[in-house]
């Protein structure tokens, strides 16, 4: 049964003409087959049907086929994330040319005594092809360095990094009308791996359980692109930048990247009272950037909220921990200052969360005595009636490119009503925005 359960895996992560895109299946047919044509092989080849085939023109293309030589194996932990592929095609060709050497042939045996031999010509024929002309799915061949060794694959396996291209629906390609939708997304990247929309507030970015709710930011992107594929969220009440990947292997990059704290997110959040420079718990942060750090867990009895958990004593490794750095960036004063009519005084906070908890930034400023003003959760009897909307604004996004390794940052203005003073106003930069085009 386990075994059962392993081959059919396998058989899920190879690509293929089954699974593949057919333009990337016939890109690294012709791929492969270019680079064969170069390496003077036997030209007679024992077929899976028994049968040979010694037009040379031909024998290649067939054999390529009949072999598999372009079927790859999704290496999902091989950098970079999600686009690695291995190929075993030098110890099919190996083997299948050893059985069809003739005495004329036999100089086969020399050039190459093993796969790893083998493999080795086929990556220097793979490279001189791949320079030569542009392929548009296929970006690198190489031979496994030690990390790909060290994680179990074999030195005479050859590793390709593929591109895949975002399936658009066929009615957006053809023009035709299509529905407008009901959110209106601002459209800051995108280009054939992922898009970086900037979501108004008191909208869902996936759907929930309410067939009855309006849009969220996924469903208006998978109206164009099925594929696409959420790799983080916004609370609805949340304003500001999300990336949605449009292939597997772009969600599959970016959720590693999340995973290992590559991606930088900064939050800006008016929240209520006068924050001062002793707030905060755990170690400090050099300079005027602050360090919150406490364990916080879901709330028993209210399925919507956070606590931070205070009745119990919690390991320092444990999962509970969540961290957020943040820093005054300035007052709005209340009275003559921040203790006259504190009831009134409020505070402009960049907030960066170093962890990725559910409602972590609303937990940790309640959690200061300083709730976000606008909340309808986290000490709502306080502020929920002093903002139109929840003041927290997802403003900067940092991330590596999944496909070309870049690393972008983008950048959106927080809304009017987060700027109490005319300096805010001012200190409220223009977005930093890079439009490769809008749907």
């Amino acid at each position: 049964m386990g075994r059962k359960r392993k081959r059919s895996a396998a058989a899920a992560a190879r690509v293929d003409a089954s699974n593949a895109p057919s333009s990337l299946t016939q890109e690294l047919h012709q791929l492969v087959v270019a680079a064969l044509e170069t390496l003077e092989l036997p030209t007679t080849v024992p077929l899976h049907d028994g049968k040979t085939q010694s037009d040379a023109a031909a024998s290649v293309s067939d054999l390529t086929t009949r072999l598999g030589l372009a079927n790859l194996k999704r290496e999902p932990k091989l950098p970079p994330l999600g686009g690695v592929h291995s190929s075993d095609m030098a110890v099919r060709l190996f083997y299948a040319c050893r059985k069809a050497i003739t005495a004329e042939d036999r100089s086969f045996r020399t050039r190459f005594r093993s796969p790893e031999v083998l493999a080795a010509a086929c990556v220097a024929a793979l490279c001189s092809e791949l320079g030569a002309r542009p392929y548009r799915h296929v970006l690198r061949v190489w031979l496994p360095d030690a990390l790909a060794i060290g994680q179990g694959l074999h030195p005479d396996r050859i590793l390709v990094h593929t591109r895949e291209f975002a399936q658009r629906r066929a009615s957006y390609l053809a023009g035709e009308a299509v529905e407008a939708s009901d959110v209106p997304l601002v459209f800051l990247f995108r280009d054939e791996a992922i898009v970086v929309v900037d979501k108004p507030a008191n909208v869902l970015s996936v759907d929930g359980t309410d067939p009855n709710a309006p849009p969220s930011v996924h469903r208006c992107i998978a109206k164009e692109y099925p594929e696409a594929r959420m790799v983080h969220r916004l609370d609805q009440e949340t304003s500001g930048l999300l990336v949605v990947a449009l292939t597997k292997s772009a969600a599959q990059s970016l959720n590693a990247q999340f995973r290992d704290r590559s991606v930088h997110k900064t939050y800006i959040a008016r929240v209520f009272g006068w924050v001062g420079g002793n707030d905060g718990d755990g170690e400090g942060v050099t300079g005027p950037q602050r360090r919150i750090r406490v364990p916080m867990e879901r709330h028993p009895t209210l399925p919507l909220v956070q606590q931070v958990v205070s009745d119990r004593q919690v390991d320092a490794v444990n999962s509970l921990w969540s961290v957020t750095d943040y820093r005054v960036l300035s007052h709005s004063e209340g009275g003559s200052g921040k203790t006259d009519g504190a009831e009134q005084c409020s505070t402009l906070v960049e907030l960066k969360p170093v962890t990725g908890k559910t409602h972590q930034l609303r937990l940790h400023m309640q959690h200061l005595g300083h709730p976000i003003l606008g909340d309808s959760l986290y000490s709502p009897e306080l502020v929920h009636h002093r903002a139109p909307r929840l003041c927290l604004h997802a403003a900067k996004l940092e991330f590596t490119h999944p496909v070309t390794g870049e690393r972008l940052s983008f950048e959106s203005p927080w809304p009017s009503e987060f700027s109490a003073t005319e300096e805010d106003k001012t200190n409220n930069s223009t977005a930093m925005v890079n439009d490769k085009g809008r749907p």
